[in-house]
């Protein structure tokens, strides 16, 4: 299965931001700061 260009970028930067997000939501221990970006993966 070979999957669109466009997609894959897309994803490729949601997966990019929701790691930054994470990773600053871990230090402050603040669940709300990866939350919208946990939510973008999954739509």
């Amino acid at each position: 299965m070979k999957y669109d260009a466009n997609f894959i970028e897309k994803e490729s930067n949601l997966i990019s931001e929701a790691f930054v997000k994470w990773r600053l939501a871990k230090e402050k221990n603040e669940f709300s700061i990866f939350e919208k970006s946990l939510e973008n993966l999954f739509n």
